[in-house]
């Protein structure tokens, strides 16, 4: 699986707001089509690295890029890029094409590789993609305000599907995201880490996109998509975590739980371990649940850093049901210390955790803050 990072001050990306069908179209943006397309004016090879030529480019760097319209099929890959500067950045090819490439070539920002099967007047259906569950989300934003999220396992139109998760008698009309503080077109921060499986969306509801990750503040987070589930065999390991209310606060992502029979608000998965039809209410837990008492991920533990590795320490996340674990959150940790950072810091990991990247973003517990670490490399 590739995980691919969106953000919101990307050149090109699509706006988050409470105008109605924004975020519909934020996700499809980002989970579908890619963003930010153009026509290169040349692309040049040395050795095994391509050099592309456009004026005011605006792709950020490491962001994976596909390339298509090439003659020369070497170089229309999907691949993560290097920004030399604003007109130039260059990206690995195999191979010995011939160069300059020929062709009328296009670059675009990459999708994560889910489907959108149906789609209707601010309203769309997303799958994910090969080797996942392949069930349905539906997300609806018909008019100003917070979206509402329902999953189902199969649908025959924008509106009709079997199997809801959550069903009408546990959310009636479905989960809550819930994009911004005010009821207008306001552009607020948001960032994307999703591969072809599943999907985290972080929101800054009342965040300016000047101010970005924020510092102070308690933020929504939602996470749609495939768990690392422990079952062999599992066809439904999909899980929904969004707002049980249309308030800003009022998704419990950073919650975790020390009594595996508790569950979360707006944590949702598909069936059961058993695969029984029916979904299943879900919440976090964590290896000891040293991160905050039991109750909020990054908002107690140790020191920071740790004295004794001078760094983060992370815990692993896990999904939860009925009393057993489920599987594990991809790429989701829980920091051992008292809001350790700033929201938005990038770092890497050491030891056993060497070769991954983390982002460290807020993650609200209801009206409490919480801290996690997303990783940002191909490490779920």
């Amino acid at each position: 699986m590739t995980v691919r990072t969106f953000r919101w001050d990307d050149a090109g990306a699509p706006a988050l707001s409470h105008a109605a069908g924004a975020i519909p179209a934020l996700l499809k943006a980002c989970l579908v089509n890619g963003y930010n397309s153009q026509t290169v004016t040349s692309v040049t090879r040395s050795g095994a690295v391509a050099t592309v030529q456009k004026t005011a480019h605006g792709f950020r760097n490491g962001a994976r890029i596909v390339h298509a319209g090439a003659i020369e099929p070497e170089y229309n890959v999907d691949a993560a890029i290097t920004v030399v500067d604003a007109n130039t950045y260059t990206y690995p090819v195999s191979g010995t094409p011939a160069t300059p490439a020929t062709g009328t070539i296009t670059a675009k920002v990459a999708a994560a590789g889910w489907s959108n099967p149906f789609s209707g007047t601010n309203v769309e259906v997303f799958r994910n993609g090969a080797g996942s569950t392949q069930l349905n989300l539906r997300v609806a934003q018909t008019a100003t305000g917070a979206a509402r999220v329902v999953g189902y396992e199969t649908m025959s139109d924008v509106n009709t599907g079997t199997n809801a998760f959550p069903t009408e008698a546990q959310i009636a009309g479905g989960l809550y995201l819930v994009g911004s503080s005010t009821l207008d077109s306001t552009a607020r921060p948001w960032l994307i880490v999703a591969d072809e499986k599943r999907c985290y969306l972080w929101v800054g509801a009342s965040l300016t996109t000047a101010q970005g990750f924020g510092s102070t503040t308690n933020q929504p987070m939602y996470f749609f998509g495939d768990i690392l589930t422990n079952k062999v065999g599992d066809l439904y390991h999909y899980k929904i975590i969004a707002g049980a209310t249309a308030a800003t606060n009022g998704v419990s992502f950073g919650a975790v739980t020390t009594n595996l029979s508790s569950t979360s608000g707006g944590h949702y998965v598909a069936r059961n371990y058993a695969q029984t039809a029916g979904a299943v209410p879900s919440a976090h837990s964590t290896n000891g649940s040293l991160s905050s008492g039991g109750a909020t991920m990054g908002t107690s533990g140790v020191t920071y850093p740790d004295p004794v590795t001078g760094g983060m320490t992370l815990a692993d996340v896990y999904a939860t049901e009925s009393s057993i674990v489920r599987g594990r959150m991809p790429g989701l940790w829980a920091p051992l210390h008292n809001l350790p950072g700033n929201p938005g810091d990038t770092f890497s990991g050491r030891g056993a955790m060497a070769g991954k990247t983390f982002i460290l973003l807020d993650a609200g517990n209801g009206g409490t803050r919480s801290r996690v670490a997303l990783e940002t490399s191909d490490t779920w």
